[in-house]
């Protein structure tokens, strides 16, 4: 008996509901405790900016912390290189902060960041807790994708479908990401008059999160 295979895709566009901020800070330092001193400077002012947002400061979420010898290069009388020597530490930091979808509360932690953290680099990814959900219309959409084609297959050929003899499912969500970089600044006592963190003047229209499943059917031909 022939059979035919046919790949099936499905989607579904959901609003998101969460936002990530990731904040990454690379900075050189002439000593160890500098660089660590800064690291709890960092640390302390981001509790402060979510504290002053009237969120929990353990929403920060330390992902890396390093303190490394920074070395530069030994150089010849000629230029050439011969080596390299540790002169500085380097402090690498990363934190993560996930948020509500909600465009003035996260201008209001952007801005406190570019103030209170110098030479903050900042990326933000959207998100949403409820993708699972919609596993059943997306598996369904696929499903008909893979039907319909299997059908103008199967009518192209003279045949008419049989049984499902197999179904394999595949599925990844896809995720729209934005990218803000670069937003250090000066720092001060956050004051609840402060403009510069209160005013939500920067506003995000992330893309729908699009969920994207392909399924792949075999069935036999009559």
């Amino acid at each position: 008996m022939s059979t035919i295979t046919v790949n099936g895709t499905g989607s579904v566009r959901i609003n998101p509901d969460l936002t990530y901020v990731f904040i990454t800070i690379e900075r050189n330092f002439p000593h160890f405790a500098k660089a660590y001193a800064q690291a709890k400077e960092n640390g302390y002012w981001m509790s402060k900016i979510l504290e002053y947002n009237n969120l929990n400061p353990d929403q920060a979420k330390t992902t890396r912390f390093d303190i490394i010898d920074y070395l530069s290069k030994n150089r010849g009388q000629d230029n050439d290189i011969f080596g390299s020597r540790p002169d500085a530490y380097s402090l690498h930091q990363e934190i993560q902060v996930e948020l509500s979808y909600d465009n003035a509360v996260t201008d209001s932690v952007l801005r406190g960041i570019g103030k209170y953290i110098s030479g903050a680099q900042i990326s933000i990814k959207f998100d949403s807790d409820t993708l699972h959900k919609h596993n059943d219309a997306l598996l369904a959409d696929a499903v008909a994708d893979a039907t319909r084609k299997a059908r103008a297959i199967a009518a192209a050929s003279n045949k008419k479908l049989g049984e499902i003899e197999s179904i394999i499912c595949d599925q990844e969500p896809e995720i729209q990401l934005k990218k803000l970089t670069n937003l250090g600044g000066d720092k001060s006592v956050i004051s609840k008059n402060d403009v510069s963190i209160t005013a939500a003047n920067l506003t995000i229209v992330p893309e729908n999160i699009v969920v994207s499943g392909n399924v792949t059917i075999k069935w036999a031909l009559e």
